[in-house]
């Protein structure tokens, strides 16, 4: 059997001729064949039924063979998807809640008495911003605690003197 286009469309015009000679398919079409028209309808029948069920097994393939492909091409989506998304956390974490994590604990670490700086910002960011705004507000508190402590030493010492002052009047 020929299963080129053109080989299956000649195969169906000559069935087609046939029937048409046998009279089938007609309203009141009872016209008697000859057996050897008959015969030769079956076996053109024979060959159609053998070339749909080809075309039907190849376009099957073809079928199973674009679902597979598209699977492929679904999982490798999903997973450049997984790995950018994953990219994009690591950068977001680098650069962002990183430095805002150690500016949380430099806040910490100033509530608990210790008003070293933290490390000089290098970037020109929001956060690096923020964080060389940070370390001026330590340095900022630190020099006003030192200045009330002074403040303190010298109120302590005048009443102090104050004291001494007062006993020697006496």
């Amino acid at each position: 059997l020929d299963f080129s286009t053109e080989g299956t469309n000649e195969l169906l015009r000559e069935y087609c001729t046939l029937l048409r000679k046998t009279g089938a398919g007609k309203p009141g079409g009872d016209a008697p064949g000859n057996a050897e028209v008959a015969t030769a309808i079956r076996e053109m029948g024979r060959g159609i039924t053998q070339i749909a069920e080809r075309l039907s097994s190849v376009e099957g393939a073809n079928i199973q063979e674009m679902l597979r492909s598209g699977r492929r091409k679904l999982v490798l989506l999903v997973v450049v998807f997984l790995l950018g998304t994953a990219f994009i956390a690591r950068v977001i974490r680098l650069t962002a809640i990183r430095p805002l994590k150690d500016l949380e604990l430099g806040m910490q670490r100033i509530a608990s008495g210790d008003f070293r700086t933290l490390p000089e910002a290098t970037g020109s960011d929001e956060i690096d911003s923020m964080h060389t705004a940070f370390n001026r507000m330590i340095r900022e508190v630190f020099e006003h605690k030192q200045e009330r402590i002074q403040s303190e030493r010298l109120a302590s010492l005048g009443t102090m003197l104050a004291g001494i002052a007062h006993d020697r009047v006496r």
